[in-house]
């Protein structure tokens, strides 16, 4: 059984709705846009945005055409930074947006992820949902500060443990968030269900993005290794010399040798045993964040889907 189906049960006709209400924001009179959204419509797998937006109205209050919205805005601002960071990174490591360079080339991909922001941004306009725009606006403001703030790192291939977490609360956990407070705002939500939602959103966003960090398989990049939380904590238990000769190693091209042989080195140095706990304090840390609601099957969807998507 899909992640989905295990979790979408309480919300099942909404996210119904709510696919059928988003293929439709991305219709368009140019065929060309029409044929690419498409692509991406049916191929993009992460069904986390609208999942946790609607599982946040659900639990502050009622699903919506405002929450159809929210999920649907957050969703086409997310896919946009997702096209220009593929195209800027050539990261060929994600399937469908590697598909899209692969077959429209990189010109038409810049231009694609311009054209699902204005999609996004006229969705909120032409709803009036001012608010939820000013939510997904700053979580895409973070989220490119995170990547400038990698960019920038990467010169020097050595940045520590406090301003890496920093920069994934930006690039990553700032979209969960987001999802998490748009659901609440579209429900009409009080303060305290948005300041949790809020909360657990930073949570689990760290949490998920430290989880895929513990698997050297995902630390490929750019034909570069990628520096992870691993990496960095074990850096920093070691000599100097040693910490600058592994850091020499990240100048060298990347193949799966040398990914395993850094792994290695993550693992011998006790980095994985680090960062696994990091990560489950932060898995934690969202689920009470949920434990603070009323027991319900939407607080039941919201623990299966940080543990299956956590470990």
């Amino acid at each position: 059984m899909s992640f989905v189906k295990i979790i979408e049960g309480p919300i099942k006709e909404e996210l119904l709705k709510f696919k059928k209400y988003h293929k439709n924001s991305l219709k368009s009179e140019t065929r060309i846009l029409d044929i690419i959204s498409s692509f991406v419509h049916y191929q993009k797998k992460n069904d986390s945005i609208p999942l946790i937006t609607l599982l946040s109205a659900k639990i502050s209050g009622e699903i919506s055409e405002k929450t159809l919205v929210a999920a649907s805005l957050i969703d086409l601002l997310y896919t946009a930074t997702l096209i220009h960071d593929d195209v800027q990174e050539e990261n060929f490591d994600k399937k469908l947006f590697s598909k899209i360079n692969d077959l429209w080339k990189t010109k038409l991909s810049v231009l694609m992820g311009d054209y699902f922001l204005a999609k996004g941004l006229l969705l909120s306009v032409k709803n009036k949902t001012y608010n939820l725009l000013e939510i997904a606006s700053k979580s895409v403001k973070e989220m490119t500060e995170g990547e400038l703030q990698i960019i920038y790192n990467s010169r020097d291939l050595f940045i520590n443990q406090k301003n890496y977490l920093e920069i994934i609360t930006k690039k990553t956990a700032s979209l969960y968030s987001a999802c998490a407070m748009a659901g609440a705002v579209s429900a009409g939500g009080n303060k305290e269900s948005i300041y949790t939602l809020n909360s657990f959103g930073q949570n689990y966003g760290l949490a998920l993005h430290i989880s895929s960090e513990l698997n050297y398989k995902s630390t490929i990049k750019n034909s570069k290794y990628r520096i992870t939380l691993p990496l960095i904590l074990s850096l920093e238990k070691v000599s100097e010399a040693e910490r600058k000769k592994m850091l020499n190693y990240l100048q060298f091209p990347i193949n799966k040798e040398l990914t395993k042989f850094i792994h290695n080195f993550t693992e011998k140095k006790g980095g994985i045993d680090d960062a696994r706990i990091i990560m489950e304090d932060y898995k934690t840390k969202a689920l009470d964040d949920i434990s603070e609601f009323p027991y319900s099957n939407i607080v039941e969807s919201f623990k299966k889907m940080i543990q299956l998507h956590i470990n």
